[in-house]
């Protein structure tokens, strides 16, 4: 897997959609539809293919511009920070929309219609999470990358691009210096907080933390403790690929406003063609920006240090709210 340094064109200058973290761990993020435009809030769903709105926006009236197309779908035109495009969508009975940003051969899906209507000069989508005084942020940007960013170390990874979606391979993982084993495919999912692993990796991540196990709806899932202590535990090692990405315990143990300590890992099985199924959810990419490249099948990672942008950011939020 190449290092390099980012190619320039993926630098761009153009107003971006802010993508916000809400309470429940769920990348949030704020677009416009139809004409006239109003404001629709919709989930950042990087492994979903299907665009939906809430069902709760028929209550207001449709825009003039929309219309039913022969699928039973709808389509109007929807704005992410400045790109407009059309795009078939479907009603659901939700109060929060989802952008899926998955791709397919069909072309149906937003993504694969802004590459096909030649609406970008790279193929790609980026996503930058940080944690400001506390609070995750970040943003979301189509056919650019950040451009502060310049000059930093992309690591490319082979995507897989199946049923799966967005996903990687990964060979092993270890705490410290204590081999866990274990290879699967991991997806991308960005409507998932945690890191899913199989549960025999994460029973014995949690007993090397000590920490006891609970199970929630079919999830296992590590019960809180108390702070004092866990920030000085050993980080974790994915290596996915050629190349090792280091988790530390900075980004998955998560504190709470009453003094606990929880785990951003979960436990459960799932299995595609006999290999283990982990997911890479939202709290993997904190502190990273993330490149999803569709024109060399890859995806591209680099580490962020939250300073460098910190009032920035938070202006950017500050827009979005």
């Amino acid at each position: 897997m190449p290092v390099t340094v980012i190619p320039p064109q993926y630098m761009g200058g153009k107003e971006s959609p802010v993508v916000k973290l809400a309470d429940s761990g769920i990348l949030e993020m704020e677009i416009n539809l139809g004409q006239p435009a109003r404001s629709v809030n919709m989930l950042y769903d990087c492994a979903g293919r299907e665009t939906f709105l809430p069902a709760s926006l028929t209550a207001k009236g449709t825009s003039y511009s929309m219309v039913i197309t022969h699928r039973g779908t709808w389509r109007d035109l929807l704005n992410i920070g400045g790109l407009k495009v059309e795009q078939e969508f479907q009603f659901y009975d939700e109060e929060v929309g989802r952008l899926g940003l998955n791709v397919d051969q069909t072309g149906q899906p937003l993504f694969n219609n802004i590459v096909n209507r030649r609406m970008l000069g790279m193929q790609i989508f980026s996503t930058l999470l940080t944690r400001v005084n506390g609070q995750l942020m970040g943003e979301l940007r189509v056919g650019e990358l950040e451009k502060s960013l310049k000059g930093a170390q992309l690591r490319y990874n082979q995507v897989l691009l199946d049923e799966l979606g967005w996903s990687l391979r990964v060979f092993d993982v270890r705490m410290g210096q204590e081999y866990l084993g274990y290879k699967g495919r991991v997806v991308i999912d960005t409507l998932t907080p945690y890191v899913v692993v199989p549960v025999v990796i994460f029973t014995a991540i949690a007993q090397l933390l000590k920490m006891p196990i609970m199970l929630d709806k079919d999830v296992l899932m590590a019960k809180p403790v108390h702070c004092k202590g866990l920030r000085k535990l050993p980080p974790l090692h994915f290596a996915i690929e050629t190349d090792e990405f280091v988790w530390d315990s900075a980004h998955y143990i998560i504190s709470t406003d009453d003094g606990q300590c929880r785990l951003a890992l979960a436990g459960f099985d799932a299995h595609v063609d006999g290999m283990p199924v982990w997911i890479f959810g939202t709290s993997f990419f904190v502190d990273r920006a993330t490149v999803f490249d569709l024109q060399t099948g890859h995806i591209g990672l680099t580490d962020y240090e939250a300073d460098a942008r910190q009032d920035e950011v938070v202006m950017l939020v500050k827009d979005a709210l």
